[in-house]
């Protein structure tokens, strides 16, 4: 199986299947799944996410702010259980600048996520935990916030560390795309001037 899945609309779509846990056991494939812009795909990634991949569920991890701004796309006239569970709501140019006065590396960024996020990030696994089907959960990039869930739903059913960075570090090889389409969002435009 591959890992990386590869649509017309996102840049940074992938299985979280065929990961070993320190148990012996291996993640299903074609279960759960990670994902930049949901927003932005084609009637054909349609198809393939509802008839081929069987996805029952979404979970939009972006902000009402980038919801609003970028809308759900194709998606939403698709009978598939949509979940806002935003990790940080409202205005994110100043969520951006308070973040940027408080933490200087991105590990303190992600660690303040955790911290800061932990009863949404709750909620999100619950969310995946009980979805019906294969589900996928999201922000703009599949990096940051999807990073995070990924670490942790990794984590907790036993994926080794070395594992779960490996998982993050694949983001790294579209970069270039994700920072494209993110700066091409109207969502992100305030940001630019920070």
């Amino acid at each position: 199986m591959d890992r990386r899945i590869v649509l017309e609309g996102c840049v940074n779509f992938r299985d979280l299947g065929g990961y070993p846990t320190r148990e012996g056991r291996t993640l299903r494939w074609r279960t759960l799944f990670r994902s930049d812009a949901l927003h932005a795909v084609s009637a054909s990634d349609v198809a393939l996410l509802r008839d081929t991949l069987h996805v029952s569920d979404i979970v939009d991890l972006r902000s009402s702010f980038e919801l609003e701004s970028e809308g759900r796309g194709a998606l939403a006239r698709e009978p598939i259980g949509f979940h806002h569970a935003p990790l940080f709501d409202g205005d994110p140019a100043r969520a951006e600048q308070a973040a940027a006065r408080r933490l200087v590396t991105l590990a303190d960024r992600y660690v303040g996520m955790l911290e800061m996020a932990s009863g949404p990030i709750a909620r999100v696994i619950e969310i995946l935990a009980t979805a019906r089907g294969a589900a996928v959960y999201h922000c703009a990039a599949g990096k940051d916030r999807t990073g995070v869930i990924s670490a942790v739903v990794l984590g907790a059913v036993g994926v080794p560390d070395d594992l779960i960075v490996a998982d993050y570090a694949l983001s790294a090889e579209n970069i270039d795309a994700i920072i494209e389409r993110v700066m091409g969002m109207k969502g992100y435009l305030s940001l630019i001037h920070i």
